[in-house]
């Protein structure tokens, strides 16, 4: 049950980010390779011609997935029992950090944004309370037997 939990967790919010990213972002580099591979050219939508939520499902909802299933990638490999979920977040936090202060660089893809260093460490933090949750419930189901 555990390891179902967890792969759902990483997996599930992979592939949505990945549909999200497809769909609404044919810039990413992975996007033109599924592009080129399939023959395709799509036009990019402008910001205007999207409605504000579809703005920010767009702009940050792939990340946000992306950052959730990072931190449950971690919290799968480690299994929970060398590093704390605290610890966890840190690392994940400041890998999402770098990777967003990456996009500084020159010639890197990408657009420096401080809203996505808020949105995806909001989704490590979700991800965080959720690992605690299923923790809190399966010790005290172990406690009951």
């Amino acid at each position: 049950m555990k390891k179902r939990y967890l792969l759902l967790n990483c997996i599930v919010p992979l592939f949505l980010g990945g549909i999200l990213y497809y769909l609404y972002s044919p810039e990413v580099y992975f996007v033109k390779g599924l592009d080129y591979i399939i023959g395709m050219q799509r036009q990019t939508i402008t910001r205007q011609e999207m409605m504000p939520v579809m703005r920010v499902i767009r702009y940050w909802g792939a990340d946000m997935l992306w950052s959730y299933a990072l931190l449950f990638s971690l919290h799968f490999i480690t299994d929970n029992k060398t590093v704390s979920t605290e610890k966890l977040f840190c690392i994940a936090a400041l890998f999402t950090c770098a990777t967003e202060v990456a996009q500084c660089i020159p010639g890197s893809s990408g657009t420096y944004d401080v809203c996505d260093i808020v949105v995806e460490w909001t989704a490590l933090v979700i991800a965080v309370i959720i690992i605690k949750y299923y923790d809190l419930r399966r010790r005290k189901k172990d406690e009951s037997t």
